[in-house]
């Protein structure tokens, strides 16, 4: 064994944990950007109770 391991990264999950995403801001900045209706991208989004799981970390991605 050599010494002691180094710290090479940090990961932070900051998306509504260390700063919150207004999602319907970023839904319209996506639409300007791709020239298309905001309605295209907001309706393929879906926050159902599995995504929930899924983000609070009690279900697997497979299981999602």
């Amino acid at each position: 064994m050599t010494g002691p391991a180094s710290d090479r990264a940090i990961i932070f999950d900051v998306g509504n944990v260390l700063i919150h995403i207004d999602f319907e801001k970023v839904f319209q900045y996506w639409a300007s950007q791709a020239d298309i209706p905001v309605d295209h991208i907001r309706d393929r989004f879906h926050v159902d109770s599995a995504y929930q799981q899924h983000e609070r970390g009690e279900i697997t991605a497979s299981q999602y």
